[in-house]
């Protein structure tokens, strides 16, 4: 046993974040999506819920997520980049006071959160050490893009800011060669 625990998590900037921001929220904006909230969580809007099929945005965001994905493939190689065919991708907003609750993304080897809008005092993913119980906040910024084991506990803590912030978010899996270069 030991009381340090680390969470293995990269963050890489989208260069072409200033370019397709408002395209995106304007495309997330538009979307008319009904939210469907449960106990865990309680967001603006999502479309996590919703048909995978008419995702406006998934054609914008999915080639420049995949090169950003190649830049922290550096760090592990591997053959084959898949993106997880049940969730694929979804977007969520939330205002002032929303929030997701602790949860995991499945069997999901790794996640994504694109942070398209973050103020300065929203808050961004959380982890919690799961032997200490601490709380782990990568100092993240609009642009982010924070990536993760899907299988760690993770949140996002209630928005305390007047501002929006949406995200979108994906799960995907390297196959083939799973060495960590050192």
């Amino acid at each position: 046993y030991t009381d340090t625990f680390q969470i293995p998590y990269f963050i890489v900037t989208l260069a072409e974040h200033t370019e397709i921001k408002e395209t995106l929220l304007k495309i997330i904006n538009e979307d008319e999506i009904p939210v469907k909230m449960d106990t865990n969580q309680n967001i603006y809007k999502t479309d996590f819920f919703e048909s995978k099929k008419a995702r406006l945005y998934y054609k914008i965001i999915m080639p420049l997520i995949d090169k950003s994905l190649r830049k922290f493939s550096g760090i592990i190689e591997y053959d084959k980049l898949v993106f997880d065919k049940r969730s694929n991708i979804w977007y969520q907003q939330y205002n002032k006071l929303d929030y997701h609750s602790w949860h995991l993304h499945g069997d999901a080897r790794w996640s994504i959160v694109y942070y398209v809008e973050l103020s300065e005092d929203s808050p961004g993913t959380q982890f919690k050490d799961c032997i200490t119980s601490k709380y782990i906040s990568p100092n993240v910024k609009e642009g982010d893009i924070l990536i993760f084991p899907g299988w760690m506990l993770h949140r996002s803590p209630p928005n305390l800011s007047k501002k929006r912030k949406t995200i979108i978010s994906c799960n995907f899996h390297y196959y083939g060669n799973h060495s960590v270069k050192v």
